[in-house]
């Protein structure tokens, strides 16, 4: 059965598995601080209720000496609280960065030439950086906004619901309308963040591709051509991003209207209830005050959206990009190469880097150990494929290169390429 690795519990469990479980005590620490930012927050709304009631109403000169230190107390506990939540979770964030790009770096550098040659270096650097930023900061928000917030809505809303379940319901009977359209826009934001990511990569190699070969740019007057590609792909980068941030920003007039009509409701039938003597004002006041508060993280969790499908996009191109399968690998009874004196023998080998066009067709010699031979022909004759073959960059699709009277293919890696040294024609080296 083929993976889906477009589906959010696909991504969740992976995400989960790799990064967060191995720092689950930093995570858990986040969460702990959470709970106490979540619950001093309620606690806040929830004094409004004697502080009304009992200083106010009662005039009970306890409370009075009381309640001021319960909210500076609350305070304090609050503002700590959140300066350890956001150093730890900012902590995290910083691990699960360096070990998302030292996986994908490590990944690349690994991986089999043909794959390497396949991508430019520049979409490669597009994933190392942007990818694992928009995942590493959709991580973030899921964590450290979508999690904090809800755990002070549910909070808030039991001090609603405690404080009156009539005028609880009343508040948020709205809010489960709102559900699907922001799921159906989230579906759209994951597709569009593919366009993005792709269109992110083309502009990152073009212009790692335009600097780093400027002399040839200029040598046939090709700067204003290359001004004007660029300016092309960066137009399109711009209408792609009015695009997203379009449909993004859909979700806030929605919550705001219909905490609008909440609020408006809540007014009208709790003024009812305190004028009728079936509520209390302190009562009331509590539960609007909760309200308020509830509001500001339940627009945030559904502005969020928008981050966290983006963020899920850029980790669905991550995962495809680690699950990709090395061809070049050692067998499982691969043995080390000893004693190596440079016997070299190519027999029968045919190779194609793409299937109308053999590289190398039916290729045979032999090298004794001690000779000095150099291949001579014209480009594209193979000779650089040769060596590639040698060092076993590629395997022959039939013959085979042995190395010692040994197939390269039955030789470790490790072992076969520690034997030999060799200076490309690049001048890299």
């Amino acid at each position: 059965k083929e993976i889906d690795r477009s589906s959010t519990s696909y991504l969740a469990k992976r995400l989960s598995k790799e990064y967060i479980i191995p720092h689950w005590r930093t995570f858990a620490l986040t969460m702990f601080l959470m709970l106490i930012v979540a619950g001093t927050t309620g606690f806040m709304a929830w004094l409004i209720k004697p502080a009304l009631d009992m200083v106010f109403d009662s005039k009970n000169q306890t409370a009075l000496a009381l309640i001021p230190l319960a909210v500076l107390a609350t305070t304090f506990i609050k503002g700590f609280a959140t300066y350890f939540q956001l150093y730890t979770m900012n902590v995290l964030a910083l691990r699960i960065t360096c070990d998302m790009r030292e996986r994908l770096y490590a990944h690349f550098i690994k991986s089999d030439i043909a794959k390497l040659h396949s991508k430019s270096s520049g979409n490669m650097m597009a994933s190392i950086l942007h990818e694992v930023g928009m995942v590493v900061g959709m991580m973030n928000t899921v964590i450290n906004g979508f999690i904090k917030q809800l755990i002070t809505l549910v909070i808030l809303v039991g001090v609603m619901f405690q404080q009156s379940m009539d005028l609880a319901l009343i508040a948020f009977i709205g809010f489960p309308l709102a559900g699907y359209p922001i799921y159906k826009l989230g579906k759209k934001l994951r597709n569009l963040s593919f366009k993005n990511q792709e269109m992110a990569a083309k502009f990152n190699t073009h212009m790692s591709d335009t600097l780093q070969y400027s002399k040839l740019v200029k040598a046939y007057n090709c700067e204003d051509f290359e001004v004007s590609r660029m300016s092309l792909i960066i137009e399109g980068m711009f209408k792609m991003g009015k695009k997203i941030t379009r449909i993004s920003l859909v979700a806030s007039p929605m919550v705001e209207s219909l905490a609008g009509i909440g609020i408006a409701a809540v007014i009208w039938y709790g003024g009812y209830q305190v004028m009728t003597g079936q509520t209390t004002p302190g009562a009331l006041f509590s539960f609007f005050g909760a309200m308020m508060m509830a509001y500001k993280p339940l627009k945030s969790v559904s502005s969020m959206n928008s981050g966290v499908q983006l963020g899920l996009g850029a980790a669905t191109r991550l995962y495809t990009l680690f699950d990709e399968e090395k061809t070049i690998i050692d067998k499982p009874d691969a043995k080390e190469l000893t004693n190596v004196k440079g016997n070299l023998e190519f027999e029968n080998v045919d190779f194609s880097y793409v299937d109308d066009k053999k590289a190398l067709n039916n290729v045979s010699f032999k090298i004794e150990s001690g000779q000095t031979v150099a291949l001579v022909g014209h480009s594209g004759g193979g000779k650089s494929t040769i060596m590639s073959m040698i060092l076993r960059f590629y395997d022959p699709q039939s013959g085979s290169v042995k190395l010692e009277g040994h197939d390269t293919r039955d030789i470790t890696i490790k072992s076969l390429r520690y034997s030999m040294s060799v200076v490309n024609q690049e001048v890299m080296l």
